[in-house]
Formats: structure tokens, C-alpha cells, sequence
């Protein structure tokens, strides 16, 4: 055999060889994301991204803009791309109905990701955070720090800031903290000033920093409150977000007076870099973690379970809303973080460089 044959037979195997080493079975993953800049849904898609791609795995990330006009677009775009499984961060859990029977008549398995998609028999499974579990450790945590189980407690006095009315979250976040804290506020021992205490009426459209700073001004002015003694105490102000808490302690700093040494508690979620440094000086109480990096693997191996024709790992359900069909569920854990234990949760387990 010549040089040039063995040369074409070489390459001949080479090429077989690639082309066996590739997935017969690869998928296409369409990702579709609320919007492009906040850090912590940018990180799960990279996470989600990096384990389907590192088996075989095409994927295809829509950023939106923040409504729900441009993220049913997005996932028209993805169906159109002959995606063969969606994961969708719902801006509006409640919009998505009519596109995505468009999805379901291509049989395309659609899996609700951290936020649950509603009225559509669509979703086929959900990935989330235990957000019953959140809204409880918010809770539990202003019950000890005050004192509110000792019957000897004065009166102690918490205004609430619950989310965005479209988030299918806030609803368990908000039963989470009213386990809790309701029964205090029924007898009277926790008191809200400003009578905005349901969840409706405490609502911040997309958990907007600076509606949630202007709402926190209002009432400050509106209820005189302050830490001088011709002003109204204000002990603690219960947010079930990163984002509210900074446009809140914003609020509470440059136009309530309060400094370190009065600051009232002010709880978050998220564990955002500007509020680990709020928590650091003094300035947010506590923040309960979700690692975006758990959660994102959670849903990649839901992915890879559902292509390889497997067991799908699940652990809950949820009501679709629509129907008496409950949608298989995977919840992940979410963790209390304050200044003491934060280095331990956050800095040494890579997170703050895996967000950077």
C-alpha cells in the first residue's frame, strides 16, 4: 500500500472516529431569560449551558427585556430554531399560555425554571427553590431578633415590601413570612404603621429598586418616622429581595436619619454583591441564599435525564392552576446568610467568583 492510500485511509478513519465520539442523540436547549442584566439568572444559564454542552448539547440563550411582549418573541424565535426542550424564567408567569401551545403542538417539553408558569398545560416540570422555605427563614429570623416570642416584648413596629405582582414566587415567599409573623401582628405585638400588611397592597413592580427607595420615602414622611425622639420607631422592614432591600436602606439612610447604631432590621434574598457589603457594614440584617449554581445544575440534569429516555429526579409537585394536574417538581434549598457566617457559604464555596 502506498503513502497517499495509507494518508486517505488514515484520514477516512479519523473522521469516523470524530464522528462516533460526537452524541447520535444531541439536542437542541432553548433558554429564555427574564433579562440580560441581572447576575444571578445570567449565571444559571451558564451553568445549565456548560453541563448540556460538555454532553454533546446544543444550546441557545434569549435575554429579554424585562416584559413579557419580548419574552414571548424570544420563545417563538426558539421554537422557530426547532429547539427540542425550552426552559423558561417567566417575566410574567401568567402571559405565556398561547405561545406555548404553540410549543406543545411540537412537543417540545417546556420546563419552568425558579418561577412557576400558570394557566397552560404546558409545563412539564418545574425547577425551583423551596420558596415557602425562603419566605419562613425571613420570618423566623425577625421573630427571634425581636424578641417577639417573649410575652414581656413592647410593641415593635415592621413595615413589609413583598415583590412583583407577576412573580408566582412572592404568593409563597409571603405565606413563608406569614406563618410566622401573622400571629403577632393579630395580637398586636408587631405593629405596621401604615396598615399595608397584605401582599397586594406591598407590591413593587419588577422588584424595582427605585419604586421600592420611593415607597420607602413616602412612608417615612407620610408616618414621620425616624430614630430622633420626636419621630415614630421603625424596627424592622421585611423584604423578600436583594433589589428592594437596597432601594429601602437607600430610603432609610439618606432620608429616614438612620445610622448604623439604629438601623432598623431589613432582611433580603439573593445574596446580591452590594448586599453582602450592606450586611458587612451594618446596613441589611440577613440575606437568604440561593445558589444559582445548584439550581441550574438541578434543571441540567433534569435536561440530560429527559433526552436520555431516564427516571426524572423529582422530590415535589406543584398545582398548574389550570386542571387537577400537578406538575412534577424539583425543589432546592435555599440558606441563611448574615455577617457571621458569610464567608463560610459565600466567599469559600467560589461563589463570588463564579457570579464575578
Amino acid at each position: 500500500m502506498n503513502n497517499s492510500m495509507k494518508n486517505l485511509l488514515t484520514a477516512a478513519l479519523s473522521v469516523a472516529l470524530m464522528a462516533i465520539s460526537q452524541p447520535s442523540f444531541a439536542k437542541k436547549v432553548g433558554i429564555s431569560l427574564p433579562n440580560p442584566d441581572k447576575p444571578r439568572f445570567n449565571l444559571d444559564a451558564e451553568v445549565m449551558e456548560s453541563e448540556l454542552k460538555e454532553n454533546g448539547h446544543e444550546v441557545i440563550i434569549k435575554c429579554g427585556d424585562r416584559t413579557a411582549k419580548r419574552q414571548i418573541q424570544d420563545i417563538e424565535k426558539l421554537i422557530e430554531n426547532d429547539c427540542d426542550y425550552l426552559v423558561i424564567i417567566p417575566v410574567d408567569g401568567r402571559s405565556l399560555s398561547d405561545v406555548l401551545e404553540k410549543a406543545k403542538d411540537k412537543n417540545i417539553p417546556v420546563i419552568s425554571y425558579d418561577r412557576l408558569i400558570m394557566d397552560t398545560d404546558a409545563v412539564k416540570y418545574y425547577v425551583t427553590f423551596d420558596n415557602y422555605k425562603v419566605g419562613k427563614i425571613l420570618g423566623e429570623y425577625l421573630e427571634e431578633k425581636l424578641n417577639l416570642k417573649n410575652d414581656s416584648t413592647e410593641t415593635k413596629y415592621i413595615e413589609f415590601f413583598s415583590g412583583d405582582q407577576h412573580d408566582n414566587n412572592v404568593e409563597a415567599f409571603w405565606n413563608g413570612s406569614m406563618e410566622v409573623l401573622k400571629p403577632y401582628l393579630d395580637q398586636g405585638k408587631l405593629v405596621c404603621r401604615s396598615g399595608e400588611q397584605e401582599k397586594e397592597s406591598t407590591y413593587i413592580h419588577n422588584w424595582e429598586t427605585k419604586e421600592a427607595k420611593n415607597r420607602m420615602i413616602k412612608l417615612i414622611d407620610e408616618l414621620n418616622l425616624g430614630p430622633d425622639v420626636n419621630k415614630n420607631r421603625l424596627d424592622a422592614v421585611l423584604c423578600h429581595n436583594d433589589s428592594l432591600a437596597v432601594g429601602v436602606i437607600e430610603a432609610l439612610y439618606m432620608n429616614g436619619g438612620f445610622r448604623k447604631n439604629n438601623f432598623p432590621l431589613v432582611t433580603g434574598q439573593d445574596c446580591q454583591v452590594n448586599n453582602l457589603k450592606y450586611i458587612n457594614r451594618g446596613f441589611q440584617s440577613m440575606c437568604v441564599f440561593k445558589d444559582a449554581r445548584v439550581l441550574g445544575y438541578a434543571a441540567a440534569q433534569m435536561l440530560l435525564q429527559l433526552i436520555n429516555g431516564e427516571p426524572v429526579t423529582i422530590n415535589s409537585s406543584e398545582d398548574n392552576d389550570i386542571d387537577d394536574e400537578e406538575i412534577p417538581t424539583m425543589l432546592c434549598s435555599p440558606k441563611f446568610v448574615d455577617k457571621e457566617n458569610m464567608r463560610e457559604i459565600i466567599k469559600d464555596s467560589g461563589y463570588l467568583d463564579a457570579e464575578s
